[in-house]
């Protein structure tokens, strides 16, 4: 009983196409992911960038002003649990951080139409610091 090469190498393709296209599924479920933590990460700096400017967000804690920012939606403020959600107040203005394992992913300063800072996208990873200059991007 020989073995059909054809039918060896036919097989050996089809497994190496699957192989290929299930890692690009894996890249382009955490694009998509990142997009949509950037949407919500946007939400979220507005919030408190509301309530710094407004409100009270200046005597709140940081937990306290991220559940008010969401109106006490405390799902909106979810991610996975090697995910954190940092906050940055200086005088008027305010930026909201998620890092993953101590890596900048995403910086907002809630004072701009756009997400400011989409660090996942550079190749080099940065350190959970925020980089951001409140005086520049919101006076």
């Amino acid at each position: 009983m020989g073995i059909n090469y054809r039918h060896f190498l036919v097989t050996i393709f089809l497994i190496s196409l699957s192989l290929n296209n299930s890692g690009c599924q894996a890249n382009d479920n955490e694009v998509e992911n990142m997009y949509d933590y950037a949407s919500r990460i946007k939400t979220i700096a507005s919030g408190v960038d509301g309530l710094v400017k407004y409100g009270n967000g200046k005597s709140l804690l940081n937990d306290e002003l991220l559940l008010k920012a969401v109106n006490g939606q405390s799902e909106k403020l979810q991610f996975p649990h090697d995910y954190s959600l940092l906050i940055k107040v200086v005088g008027n203005n305010s930026e909201v951080m998620l890092c993953r394992n101590e890596k900048a992913l995403i910086e907002d300063t809630g004072c701009t139409a756009k997400s400011d800072l989409h660090h996942w996208k550079t190749q080099e990873s940065s350190p959970c610091e925020f980089t951001l200059n409140l005086d520049d991007l919101c006076n």
